[in-house]
C-alpha cells in the first residue's frame, strides 16, 4: 500500500515487480507545466524524462562544473515547484512516482542516468534528490529500496 507522496525509483524496478501501476504517465516537462497551471492531475502518476531531461541541461551547459551548475538550478527551481504545490497535492491524495534511469541511496540520495558508451555502463550522477524532495527518506517497496518523500 502506497502512501500519499512522491516516489522515486529506477525504471527496472518498475518492471521488475509488481509495484501498483499508475493510472496516467506523463513527460516531467508536461507534469511541471500541469502543476504551473493548476490543472487537474490523476490520484496516481508516473512522470517519466527527468533523468533525460537533465543530462540534455548537463550537456547544453558544458560537461563539467558549469553543466553540474546548470542541472542544479533546474533541479532546484522545479523543488521549489513542487512545494508550492504540495498543499494542493495533500488535498487530492495524489501519489506521484518519478521513474529514473538511476537512483542510489548512500550517504544521500542520487539520480542521474546511464551512459551505454561509458566503459562497464557506470551510472553518471547528476544530481543529488534531496535539492527535488527535501523530505527524502528510505522505503521499501516489495523488498526494494525506493526513495520516498511525503508533500
Amino acid at each position: 500500500m502506497l502512501q500519499n507522496g512522491f516516489y522515486v525509483l529506477e525504471r527496472k524496478q518498475l518492471r521488475k515487480h509488481a509495484f501498483p501501476r499508475p493510472k496516467a504517465r506523463m513527460s516531467a516537462m508536461n507534469f511541471f507545466r500541469a502543476l504551473r497551471r493548476s490543472e487537474p492531475l490523476p490520484d496516481k502518476i508516473l512522470i517519466e524524462g527527468l533523468d533525460r531531461m537533465t543530462y540534455q541541461i548537463y550537456r547544453l551547459h558544458g560537461e563539467g562544473e558549469e553543466g553540474k551548475e546548470a542541472v542544479d538550478r533546474a533541479i532546484t527551481f522545479l523543488g521549489r515547484a513542487l512545494y508550492r504545490e504540495r498543499s494542493r497535492l495533500l488535498r487530492q491524495t495524489h501519489i506521484v512516482m518519478f521513474a529514473m534511469e538511476y537512483v542510489e541511496h548512500g550517504e544521500r540520495w542520487r539520480a542521474g542516468v546511464r551512459i551505454r558508451k561509458a566503459i562497464g555502463d557506470e551510472p553518471m550522477e547528476l544530481f543529488w534528490l534531496e535539492r527535488l524532495l527535501p523530505y527524502c527518506e528510505v522505503t521499501e517497496i516489495e523488498g526494494e529500496r525506493v526513495c520516498y518523500s511525503r508533500f
